[in-house]
């Protein structure tokens, strides 16, 4: 007998009438006027106006919204593992990221530019995650425009406070004593002061007017002479980040528009920011490369001018009143490292049982009290023999052990370049000699390329052989044109340029240090890195002609350079 089930299913709800119907359309409230598709006008927004701030068509000004919400959680997944990525920089990090992201503002005109300059490099420090080792360089120049965070503490007068005793018991149960003016003596006189010849004091500039006013000049400063004064010129990531640092800090003042009444001068500020990013980099480059290749083969050769200066002694050995020195003129002496370094030489090459045993009085038989054990004594073929870890011919663990390690091979110093090993077979010493030797900071004028032309025998009767070394050191080397630098420091005694050693030829005594511009010769490698404009402070020897007469003025002479002891951008200034 079979059961029939029957499925019942409800049948689908008929669907609801619209509640509204168009048309007919509503009527237009009272007091409404609509406006028809065609009359419509569109309101978007407008390019900043005269103040500086953007508005919409209706003149209401804009607010930018945040491009990314920074309460949103980025949700957790498993992707697909993918190649570490080659490290960048955090300027390239910048950079990629997208400037436009960036944008903070607007800024209230009607402050003061430096209260806007204030909150930008605020907002600045937030959006850009400044990386931790430049935190102290972001503050250095946040100090040196003027809107430094940093709160500097004063001290009170300590000799005042130390004056004053802590001890108040004195002061406590006694009344007020008043001095009396006729008794003491004092006299007091009325004098009527004259204001009318006083001056007016001048108007001291803040630093964000002085960077506000000339941002080239500020930048200038602060990216050469402030940074050295600073102690933030001797590393080379300083050196490197810190152009990018200050250029991403102006673009962001040019495109927040927190200064717009200064936006030409930004602009032409970041010239200089961009001849620093390409001359910084460099300094410790150059520091490396000179003195050159050639230049350290004349010092080998003809020993090195910058070990001090000559002082000419009388007859009874002692300088005399006025401490003539070689050059002509009265300059500290510069002290010796020879004499300290012999000094060193010779204590380094005492013995040491000597060194150790100096003060040290040897111990007798006679003076211990302790009896010495006498060595054991082995029998032959004994256990005492071929032990575990003799050097005996008896096979033992000592000889020829895998534990045991050859002494290192002594490391020689790097071989020194040469005249021979540069030029080949050369006559330059017998041709020419140091002549004139100066210190003095000089700035790079010209760098001339070598020299691709023909040897032409000299026609004004000077000396063949001269002019051939000297075209095979044209060909061979670069030069660099340097001119007198008087205006690298304030200070006139530094300034000055310094005659070390004079030549013993008359023709060489013609040189003028602080008007006469010197050619010196470079390897490729070490004029490359030089740019025109770039100041090179250090000792320049000049390379005179051995066989010029006296009566003949000295020309055309070359210089090589035995010392290199500062290098200045060709931005420097102070």
């Amino acid at each position: 007998m079979t059961t029939e089930i029957i499925y019942t299913v409800d049948a689908p709800k008929p669907t609801p009438d619209r509640q509204i119907h168009f048309p007919p359309f509503p009527p237009v409230p009272d007091g409404v006027q609509i406006t028809a598709f065609k009359d419509f006008q569109e309101w978007g927004t407008r390019v900043v106006g005269e103040d500086g701030i953007e508005r919409d068509g209706l003149g209401i000004a804009t607010i930018r919204l945040p491009s990314k919400n920074p309460k949103k959680k980025k949700k957790k997944g498993k992707g697909a593992t993918a190649k570490p990525a080659l490290k960048k920089e955090w300027w390239e990090d910048w950079r990629m990221s997208g400037e436009h992201e960036r944008v903070r503002g607007p800024y209230d005109l009607t402050l003061d530019r430096e209260d806007r300059l204030f909150q930008a490099a605020g907002e600045f420090e937030k959006a850009y995650e400044i990386h931790l080792f430049f935190q102290g360089f972001w503050d250095i120049f946040r100090n040196f425009i003027g809107v430094s965070t940093t709160t500097i503490f004063k001290t009170s007068n300590p000799q005042g406070d130390e004056a004053m005793s802590d001890d108040d018991s004195d002061d406590e149960g006694g009344e007020p004593a008043f001095l009396d003016q006729t008794a003491s003596g004092a006299v007091i006189e009325e004098v009527s002061l004259d204001t009318t010849d006083i001056p007016p004091p001048k108007a001291r500039l803040s630093k964000a007017d002085l960077f506000c006013n000339d941002p080239a000049r500020a930048l200038a400063i602060f990216l050469s002479s402030h940074m050295r004064a600073q102690g933030q010129a001797w590393d080379r990531r300083k050196l490197v980040g810190a152009p990018h640092l200050v250029r991403f800090f102006v673009q962001f003042l040019i495109r927040n528009v927190v200064l717009p009444e200064h936006d030409d001068a930004l602009t032409h500020a970041l010239e200089v920011v961009d001849r620093a990013g390409d001359e910084l980099p460099r300094i410790p480059d150059i520091a490396e490369a000179l003195p050159d290749a050639f230049s350290v083969a004349c010092s080998a050769f003809w020993g090195r001018k910058a070990d001090g200066l000559g002082v000419e002694l009388g007859e009874d050995g002692d300088g005399d009143e006025e401490d003539k020195m070689t050059g002509g003129e009265r300059y500290a002496k510069r002290p010796r490292l020879d004499s300290l370094g012999e000094a060193v030489m010779k204590e380094a090459d005492k013995p040491a049982a000597q060194t150790e045993t100096a003060d040290v009085p040897p111990v007798t038989a006679q003076d211990s009290d302790t009896e010495m054990p006498a060595p054991a004594e082995v029998e032959e073929g004994g256990w005492g023999e071929a032990a575990w870890g003799s050097d005996g011919q008896s096979g033992g663990w000592g000889a020829g052990s895998w534990a045991t390690q050859e002494p290192l091979p002594p490391s020689a110093p790097p071989a020194r370049p040469t005249l021979m090993a540069l030029l080949g077979p050369t006559a330059l010493p017998l041709t020419h000699a140091p002549g004139v030797v100066e210190w003095s900071v000089r700035k790079v004028v010209a760098l001339l390329p070598l020299q691709t032309t023909s040897f032409s025998p000299p026609t004004d009767g000077s000396s063949m052989a001269v002019a051939a070394i000297e075209h095979s050191l044209r060909s061979t080397l670069h030069c660099a044109v340097l001119a007198p630098y008087p205006t690298w420091d304030l200070d006139p005694t530094l300034t000055r340029p310094r005659i070390l050693r004079s030549s013993d030829r008359p023709a060489a005594k013609a040189h003028d240090v602080a008007k006469d511009e010197i050619t010196v010769l470079l390897k490729e490698e070490a004029a490359g890195l030089l740019t025109v404009g770039m100041g090179l402070g250090g000792t320049w020897v000049q390379l005179a002609k051995a066989e010029e007469g006296e009566d003949k003025k000295e020309k055309g002479t070359y210089w090589y350079a035995d010392e290199l002891t500062m290098i200045l951008p060709s931005f420097w200034t102070v």
